[in-house]
């Protein structure tokens, strides 16, 4: 015997073929008893049935949120198209076309908080074979939904944050909490709470780090659901870039800075050495996993007439880079006042020595007077002692 309950077949169809449901063969009508069907006629015929469990008629469902609709049939229906109305079946929107006939499809809905909603399931081969549900209500959604913006952080080299979102596409309030489990993995925030959509930074911390690919997830727990976000690092070899190759101080220039950048990832070491004492550097050595800054100061009391010039050396544990340096003095007189006092006698002198560019004090007019020469710092430049009293025997020339 055969099972033909799938089968609407009769001798008046014209059909010559009837559906096999335990091969993959169709059973020919030719291949029969003629003494059984001959003149025979089936009494199957073809009752498709629907049959809608949710959502239920009367009842309220939340907007804005995933709604489950379930059925069942009965007959051969391989497929079903879905249908909407929220004005009493007057037109219908299609919500889902061709879908398996597996008697389940979640559709998330655009309801209205106060529509009323019919839901109509249809045979994909045959529209005129469905059946309609409702009305059903609309209300607000309380129920809270949890959506990531993203669920893949990359950090590349270069790259040390990344922003981020946790949103809630249901309603009520979502309650979030994050949890990295890497110590290289450092949030802006690690809990909060959102109707709408909460944002958030991740930054990574290479330090201390060998060169490699790292792996990393923020486990995010809610009172929706629990979901996780990858994070993957890449540590590069440490790169030395310096911005400038050359500098130049005029008379107008005492300092000037420089940047000392790290383009690859791990931490750099760095030195900067010098041939000269004229220069100030500050600071000369250091470690850094992106950039620094560093100030470079001219002493000028220790320039040469003219140009003075320098290299600097700049060494990492990853190369080495020069950078030129030029400093400039003029041959002017440089006002390097120095005050005397003429004690007992400086009621009856007050005079002004000037230092030339040659190492000379010159002086005028032509006298000798006793006294104590200082330079701005205070250090006495010449002196003889007699007891308590400093003594200076200086030739004043026209």
């Amino acid at each position: 015997e055969r099972e033909l309950a799938d089968n609407f077949w009769g001798s008046q169809t014209g059909e010559s073929f009837m559906i096999n449901p335990y091969g993959n063969t169709d059973i020919n009508a030719s291949d029969k008893l003629s003494s059984i069907i001959e003149d025979g006629m089936s009494v199957l015929e073809n009752k498709n049935k629907i049959d809608i469990y949710t959502p239920a008629k009367g009842l309220a469902y939340q907007e804005i949120k995933m709604l489950d609709i379930g059925w069942k049939t009965i007959g051969w229906m391989p497929m079903v198209d879905i249908f909407l109305s929220v004005d009493n079946g007057l037109t219908w929107e299609n919500i889902g076309s061709d879908i398996s006939n597996n008697g389940k499809f979640r559709w998330w809905n655009n309801l209205i908080v106060g529509e009323k909603f019919y839901i109509k399931i249809a045979d994909s081969n045959d529209l005129n074979s469905s059946t309609v549900i409702g009305p059903c209500d609309v209300i607000e959604n309380t129920t809270p939904i949890i959506e990531l913006s993203t669920d893949n952080l990359n950090f590349i080299t270069g790259k040390n944050e990344i922003d981020f979102s946790i949103k809630n596409i249901g309603g009520g309030l979502l309650k979030w909490s994050l949890a990295p489990d890497a110590g290289w993995i450092k949030l802006s925030r690690t809990s909060g709470s959102t109707k709408k959509e909460s944002s958030c930074t991740a930054k990574v911390k290479r330090t201390g780090l060998k060169t490699g690919k790292y792996q990393g997830t923020i486990v995010v727990s809610s009172n929706s659901e629990e979901k996780e976000i990858d994070v993957n690092m890449i540590v590069a070899m440490p790169s030395l870039y310096v911005d400038a190759k050359y500098l130049s101080f005029d008379s107008t220039k005492n300092s000037q800075t420089f940047n000392i950048k790290n383009f690859g990832g791990g931490t750099m070491s760095w030195e900067i050495q010098s041939d000269v004492h004229w220069l100030v550097i500050s600071p000369d050595r250091g470690s850094l996993r992106s950039g620094t800054s560093v100030s470079l100061t001219v002493d000028r009391s220790r320039l040469r007439l003219g140009n003075n010039e320098a290299m600097l050396k700049l060494k990492s544990n990853v190369g080495e880079k020069t950078i030129d340096v030029s400093a400039f003095r003029t041959k002017s007189f440089v006002d390097d006042t120095v005050s005397i006092d003429f004690t007992p006698w400086h009621w009856m002198y007050d005079h002004r020595v000037y230092y030339n560019d040659y190492g000379n004090y010159s002086f005028k007019p032509f006298i000798y007077i006793i006294g104590s020469m200082r330079s701005k710092t205070g250090k006495i430049l010449n002196h003889h002692k007699t007891k308590d009293i400093r003594l200076m025997l200086i030739k004043m020339i026209f």
